[in-house]
């Protein structure tokens, strides 16, 4: 992501540097200098800061001759409600997506991969709610889904951690 495709996101977000530092958890000074190209930020704060905006809708455009940009997709996911399953070792998620309800299952393994600290799935998945449902209605416009119709994030590079602060 370059500095000119993260102003253009927040823009096309009407976002403030602020709500990216809260959406992102990168400090807003670090935003500041990346986006005025005072200095790059590392791997890992990239990552973040791009893993924020795409979660909130925004595609990045890759340099292909004519530019590189950013778009905001047409239909995003709406959260529905979630139900901890302990029993099964999953949370069990609903979602609205394309005016169709659609159910999801993520695995405690995927979310255990990206808890970071001592909190328990159910608390994960609402922190990463936004990038779990983008990633389940990628799965829908696939088609993925398992012989009872659920979508199913089972697999750990599926969701890969982001080194948030916490």
């Amino acid at each position: 992501m370059t500095p000119a495709q993260c102003r253009s996101a927040r823009a096309l977000l009407n976002w403030s540097q602020e709500d990216l530092e809260k959406a992102s958890r990168i400090a807003k000074k670090t935003i500041a200098d990346f986006e005025r190209e005072v200095r790059s930020p590392h791997a890992t704060t990239s990552d973040a800061l791009q893993e924020a905006l795409r979660s909130a809708g925004v595609i990045f455009i890759p340099e292909n001759g004519g530019g590189a940009g950013v778009r905001l997709r047409l239909a995003m996911p709406r959260f529905a409600r979630r139900y901890d399953d302990r029993e099964n070792g999953l949370v069990q998620f609903w979602f609205d997506y394309k005016d169709t309800r659609h159910s999801g299952r993520i695995t405690d393994a995927v979310l255990g991969n990206n808890a970071l600290d001592r909190i328990g799935p159910a608390a994960v998945f609402d922190r990463d709610r936004a990038r779990i449902l983008l990633l389940a209605a990628e799965k829908v416009d696939r088609g993925d889904f398992t012989p009872d119709g659920c979508v199913l994030i089972g697999n750990i590079s599926e969701l890969p951690r982001i080194p948030w602060k916490d």
